[in-house]
């Protein structure tokens, strides 16, 4: 049987969301992240669940997400 899971899965803190609109913005500038191949946004729980490949670093993510106006902090990384 083939995995179909992403090399790295990281669990992040998103600080600064206060709207529904919030979470697709973070969500759009994570995948703008070269090697970001999959994003799921909670916005009550103020938190990314990001899937990607090994080339990816938290400082990538985190820059990108700076951009928005937003701070991502690492919770858990596989």
């Amino acid at each position: 049987m083939v995995s179909l899971a992403y090399p790295k899965e990281w669990s992040l803190n998103i600080g600064g969301m206060h709207c529904i609109a919030c979470t697709l913005a973070v969500k759009k500038a994570l995948l703008s992240v070269h090697g970001v191949q999959e994003v799921k946004v909670n916005f009550k729980n103020e938190s990314a669940l990001v899937n990607t490949e090994n080339t990816v670093s938290l400082k990538m993510m985190q820059d990108a997400v700076a951009q928005t106006g937003y701070t991502a902090t690492i919770v858990a990384k596989n």
